[in-house]
C-alpha cells in the first residue's frame, strides 16, 4: 500500500498479491517438493501438460459450482 501523510493513496497489485501469499510460502515449498517428487522420472513437456491440464479441469469445476 502507497501512502501519503499516513493516508493510504495506491495500492500496488504485486505488493498486495505478495503480501497475501508470503505467509503461505511455507505450505507452496511443501506442495512443490510432493509435486517434484510425483514426477520423477517423466520428462518434463509430459509433466507440464499434466500439471495444466489438471489446473484446467479444476478451473472448469470451480467455474460450474459458480454457475449453479
Amino acid at each position: 500500500m502507497i501512502k501519503k501523510a499516513g493516508k493510504p493513496v495506491a495500492v500496488s497489485s504485486e505488493a498486495h498479491v505478495s503480501e497475501r501469499i508470503h505467509p503461505m510460502s511455507p505450505c507452496f515449498d511443501t506442495l512443490c517438493q510432493r509435486i517434484e517428487a510425483g514426477y520423477v522420472g517423466t520428462a518434463q513437456a509430459q509433466g507440464m501438460d499434466e500439471i495444466l491440464a489438471a489446473v484446467q479441469q479444476d478451473r472448469l469445476e470451480q467455474r460450474q459450482r459458480l454457475n449453479n
